[in-house]
């Protein structure tokens, strides 16, 4: 006798209305009996849920990077592009039909990445204007089991990823306070949009006041850096406004994929960060996040990202055997004590409620812009404090304003991020048993031996490499605050 199929059933988001036209393609161009169909839709609606998922977790409308030979995996499919035209045809997504090939060389039979390449874009035309809403399809466990074998096995092929991904199967998201949660996310992002723009208006005053010529650089939330015309008067680009119907499918479809144990570990390329749906996941749902049931307690690094940048700054001497600028060192120490962003925020009388705004705005204008002949206040500002440092980015980033490698400093900087979160304390921790996530330069665990544990390991890691961290801990459970706040 037969063996009876089994269902599950799976979610994807996608806009309004997309459910039928995809419906309408299949009756088209593939066959019609039923389990075909179903096949042919899951690939469709994965593909439109992944360009999706891409737009809400990154709030921004940017094309989506689709790496068809990565997508044919994990669909099992060889016919990802004919897959894609036909959205396309359908007016369902759009392409930026710009793509590159990476550039290498072999050494000792391996390969050396000289130049990264780009896979075709894709985007959800008039995103912000369209819902997004949950889709539901029946699908057979068999078709399921499938995908997710293809997932494992590019995941396998990393020994680290493997470790790792075992520990993702632990991490559940507690759905009892959700609502609130949720209303929580709605009224802090309403919140934050007030103040990025009470913080635009502060630095356009400021700028007037001091007579800067304000070259402002937009970053879509996309990460794709656009230089702005250079303005007698400072340009406030408009604040990207999130609509409640976003922030409600993305939180929803993040806890869908991870409660249903959907989620999978990703690294795009070697030396890279690595991903999950933990890490865009909204701050306000971390209280949420559970390890093996129990709730996460954090590890925060003071001023992790310019602490990181300062051993790219120091071996950019030593490795030409120079000694090391005071003003290098002095940089070091002021991320070490954690009072880095506070000087520059004195010299600009910079309230205390824009230091979020402030952090992300000097990351913008120093660390990740073009070099431009035309300073800003921030850049004058860090120039006058660390020329020998801003000697270091300048170079990294090429030297001059025309330089197509200005992005070249923020993928070293995300490297050494990476080499030493992930792949030293983390997959330290997880070959001692230890269950934990990081989310960039964090690290998660959920209990306070473990927490010890992974605080002496992020210090051995980062002392390998002459640095002081200080840490904090980061409680997402009040419960697990009165309790251990303590043994602190």
């Amino acid at each position: 006798m037969p063996r009876k199929k089994t269902f599950k059933t799976l979610t994807y988001y996608m806009p309004q209305g997309y459910d039928k036209i995809i419906d309408k393609i299949i009756a088209t161009e593939h066959l019609s009996e039923r389990d075909q169909s179903i096949s042919w839709k899951l690939k469709y609606c994965s593909i439109i849920d992944y360009i999706v998922g891409t737009h809400l977790n990154l709030k921004s409308d940017d094309f989506v990077n689709i790496n068809q030979k990565m997508m044919k995996k994990v669909l099992g499919s060889n016919n990802v592009s004919q897959l894609l035209l036909n959205l396309s045809n359908s007016n369902l997504i759009s392409s930026d039909k710009k793509m590159s090939i990476a550039e290498f060389r072999i050494e000792n039979r391996k390969k050396i990445y000289t130049k990264e390449g780009k896979s075709f874009g894709f985007k959800i035309p008039d995103y912000n204007n369209k819902v997004i809403e949950p889709v539901t399809l029946e699908i057979a466990d068999k078709s399921i089991s499938r995908i997710n074998k293809n997932k494992e096995k590019v995941i396998n092929q990393d020994k680290e990823l493997k470790l790792y991904q075992e520990a993702l199967n632990c991490i559940t998201i507690d759905t009892s306070k959700l609502p609130e949660i949720i209303e929580e996310i709605i009224r802090n992002r309403k919140g934050r949009q007030k103040t990025e723009k009470e913080y635009k208006e502060y630095i356009s005053k400021y700028n007037s006041l001091n007579n800067y010529y304000n070259i402002t650089t937009t970053i879509p939330i996309g990460a794709k850096i656009v230089p702005d015309n250079l303005a007698s008067d400072t340009v406030i680009s408009e604040t990207f406004v999130e609509s409640e119907d976003k922030i409600i499918a993305r939180v929803m479809r993040s806890v869908g994929i991870i409660n249903s144990g959907e989620m999978y570990a990703t690294r795009p390329v070697k030396n890279s960060r690595v991903y999950c749906e933990l890490t865009n996941l909204n701050r306000e749902l971390r209280k949420a996040v559970l390890i093996d049931g129990k709730n996460i307690i954090g590890l925060d690094i003071r001023n992790s990202q310019p602490l990181i940048a300062s051993y790219l700054f120091k071996k950019f001497y030593t490795d030409d055997n120079l000694p090391i600028p005071d003003d290098v060192i002095q940089y070091q120490r002021d991320c070490e004590q954690g009072v880095f962003y506070d000087d520059f925020m004195k010299a600009m009388n910079l309230p205390k409620e824009f230091r979020s705004e402030f952090k992300k705005d000097f990351f913008q204008r120093v660390f990740f812009d073009k070099v431009y002949h035309t300073t800003n206040q921030l850049l004058d500002l860090f120039i006058e404090k660390y020329p020998s440092v801003w000697n270091v980015i300048k170079e990294e980033k090429g030297g001059h304003a025309l330089s197509k490698d200005y992005k070249k400093f923020a993928h070293r900087l995300q490297e050494v991020e990476a080499l030493i979160m992930f792949d030293t304390v983390n997959v330290a921790l997880l070959h001692q048993g230890i269950k934990c996530y990081n989310n960039y330069d964090s690290i998660h665990v959920n209990n306070m031996e473990d927490y010890e544990m992974a605080k002496k390991v992020i210090i051995d890691a980062f002392n390998v490499v002459g640095l002081n961290p200080t840490i904090n801990p980061e409680y997402y459970s009040l419960k697990i605050k009165s309790e251990e706040s303590e043994n602190l």
